[in-house]
């Protein structure tokens, strides 16, 4: 359900980021040889999941990127939830909302996506 296209987001120029993963801005399938070594290795993983632990802290205690979170269009309690928690989140491939994942909405039944077909319906 989840894409890393999908859930890219931006450090702030004053973060000083000690993340030493390579930066693909064209595609986030083009690796450099070392990486591949490194996937071999165990290297690469351990690598990604430290930048995703780095990022996720920065996003969730920086006074900008925290306010880039979701409330849930399922149960709009007010959790803020993020994207990049693709265990406990779902994201509509359409409209892009997000929800808590027991708030999954059933097939096609996303209630954003309604409420934007209802305006759209309703202008035409």
């Amino acid at each position: 359900d989840h894409t890393t296209s999908t859930h890219t987001f931006t450090l702030h120029t004053h973060t000083t980021s000690t993340l030493t993963l390579h930066t693909h801005t064209t595609s986030t399938h083009l690796h450099t040889s070392q990486d591949l070594v490194e996937v071999q290795s165990g290297q690469f993983n351990l690598r990604l999941k430290k930048a995703v632990k780095s990022g996720r802290k920065h996003v969730k205690q920086c006074p900008l990127c925290s306010q880039k979170g979701y409330v849930c269009e399922g149960c709009h309690n007010n959790e803020v939830i993020y994207p990049f928690d693709i265990d406990t989140t779902y994201q509509c491939p359409d409209c892009k909302s997000l929800y808590h994942m027991a708030c999954r909405p059933q097939k096609y039944h996303c209630a954003r996506c309604i409420r934007l077909q209802r305006r759209k319906d309703s202008t035409a």
